[in-house]
């Protein structure tokens, strides 16, 4: 078969034939970077992007991470705790987050999200959030302040608060 009749755009080549890279774009919706002869009846995958963007790597990748987790929007709540099963295969290597915006205030609009900084404290007041995990949960403590998390203004440059009820914590984390 062509290329044009698989629809693969070979990437890259090495000195063995079956070492070959190129992109699938499949009638499903996703695209795949495989290894081997384009026209091959079943090369193998090293990464596919599927519609709803997302990356899945079969079979893992060496010193990479295999596994990802999103967790569902997570009200803030003072002094709360939030506690997220992750399903990883093992304790998350990387872990990131992001308050999302759910009712305009201080410049932003609904859905922009800012990243959140685990671990920012202010002592005086109880500002800000603790995040820690094992093999199974992701745990969030929030501090014990009212609208416990700062962060800057989108056009002023100036702190604010984050309204408590009008954002949401999204937590992201890699095996």
């Amino acid at each position: 078969m062509s290329e044009l009749e698989t629809g693969a755009v070979q990437v890259g080549r090495s000195a063995t034939a079956n070492q070959n890279f190129h992109w699938r774009n499949l009638l499903d919706g996703l695209l795949r970077l495989s290894r081997g002869n384009i026209g091959e009846a079943s090369p193998a995958d090293v990464m596919r992007v599927k519609a709803d963007n997302s990356v899945e790597f079969p079979g893992g990748i060496s010193g990479g991470f295999a596994s990802r987790y999103e967790s569902p929007e997570q009200a803030i709540t003072s002094g709360g705790l939030v506690t997220l099963t992750h399903g990883l295969p093992s304790t998350p290597r990387v872990l990131t987050g992001v308050w999302v915006c759910k009712t305009a205030e201080n410049g932003y609009s609904v859905g922009d999200e800012i990243y959140a900084v685990f671990g920012a404290f202010n002592s005086a007041s109880s500002d800000g959030m603790a995040v820690f995990c094992d093999a199974v949960n992701i745990s969030c403590r929030f501090g014990s302040g009212t609208n416990p998390i700062i962060s800057i203004n989108k056009t002023t440059g100036a702190l604010f608060r984050l309204t408590s009820a009008n954002w949401r914590l999204v937590v992201r984390a890699w095996a």
